[in-house]
């Protein structure tokens, strides 16, 4: 993989190759050597894991497993994981239709 400062260097579309290959990559090891350590009582944690050695760092927060990381890789990039979700993070909204319906 990448180090974190060169990925902000490389164009857009090698970025969002590199991207993908994180997020496959990261996927992997959390279900492979992290998930199957897991217990009910890190339901909602976070993990932060570094694909290229497989290490991993648990977080009540995704900052806490990030500084974790960061700590012992500090130039690396890292995949996010919340333990029993889809996504680390979402990002949601309320739709409301403004349009008045005829009667």
């Amino acid at each position: 993989m990448i180090n974190a400062q060169d990925y902000f260097k490389i164009d857009e579309k090698e970025r969002e190759k590199k991207g993908r290959k994180l997020v496959s990559n990261g996927k992997k090891v959390f279900q492979s050597l992290v998930e199957p350590f897991l217990s009910e009582n890190d339901f909602g944690k976070f993990v932060a894991i570094e694909p290229d050695t497989k290490s991993y760092f648990i977080g009540i927060t995704g900052r806490e497993a990030l500084d974790q990381a960061e700590l012992k890789y500090p130039d690396k990039v890292f995949y996010l994981a919340r333990v029993g979700f889809k996504a680390a993070y979402s990002f949601g909204g309320l739709h409301v239709n403004n349009s008045r319906q005829s009667k």
